[in-house]
């Protein structure tokens, strides 16, 4: 919840800054207040769910903040929960300060090496053998787990939007950082999702949950029962930003070897 709250204050501060850009600064003063709402969240995110022995864990005890069981005894990881939660941090990163002074651990100079490895942890074991990712993986086994039951019926399910939040975390990182692994995530989860999950029969939208042992589509829905705007659109929206903020700094390079030569 903590993740998803940062991702509306990151639209939130975009919003505010496309309205400076026009000349509306009535808003100015709310940005130091939203930006400090978020701190606590990348504070837990990256200093306690997140565990270089462990992994990405998805539930904490409030107390201990060590990882916590679920009710059949399972650490589970979501790894798409864990990659969305890095497209947002790393986009919610442009508006904390250079300089902090502030008590929190996770800061503006020291979070994107935390940021690569929870999403290369994701990279690296949540994805099933059929190339599609998880909706959970055990931290104990690093294997696929299952996350529906119906009476004696299991399903290890693999929801298309896990993969739309880690081609969009991926591609905002390999803006900000350059780092070539984080280009080969993006292009994983990427293909992923084309390669799987578009269905023509709704124009080309995409199925919501893949049985992640077979690929067959499921009746569950993982999000909402429709077609769930927020996840396909809005994820490809924030992926194309980062691709554009690329293909801007890839033409600026190219241009100054020409002013040079």
């Amino acid at each position: 919840a903590m993740m998803v709250s940062v991702g509306a204050l990151v639209d939130t501060l975009k919003t505010i800054d496309l309205l400076e850009a026009r000349g509306d600064l009535q808003y100015h003063g709310l940005k130091d207040e939203l930006v400090a709402t978020g701190r606590w969240a990348l504070d837990q995110f990256l200093g306690y769910h997140w565990n270089h022995r462990i992994g990405f864990a998805e539930y904490i005890h409030p107390v201990t903040k060590q990882p916590l069981a679920d009710e059949q005894g399972r650490l589970i990881c979501d790894p798409g929960h864990a990659a969305e939660g890095v497209g947002f941090f790393a986009e919610y990163r442009s508006w904390l300060p250079a300089r902090d002074r502030t008590v929190f651990r996770i800061r503006r100079d020291n979070m994107l090496p935390l940021l690569k490895e929870v999403l290369r942890f994701v990279d690296r074991h949540g994805y099933s053998p059929q190339g599609v990712m998880y909706k959970n993986i055990d931290l104990v086994t690093r294997a696929g787990t299952a996350d529906v039951i119906v009476g004696r019926r299991t399903w290890k399910t693999a929801p298309w939007w896990n993969l739309r939040e880690c081609a969009a975390a991926a591609v905002r990182m390999y803006a900000l950082t350059g780092d070539p692994h984080m280009w080969a995530i993006y292009r994983r989860a990427f293909n992923a999702t084309y390669a799987h999950y578009i269905n023509l029969n709704i124009g080309g939208l995409e199925l919501q949950t893949l049985d992640a042992p077979t690929l067959r589509p499921l009746t569950f829905h993982s999000a909402t029962g429709n077609l769930d705007p927020m996840h396909s659109p809005r994820a490809r929206e924030r992926e194309i930003e980062a691709l554009e903020e690329i293909a801007r700094a890839r033409v600026a390079v190219r241009l100054k070897g020409e002013h040079d030569a």
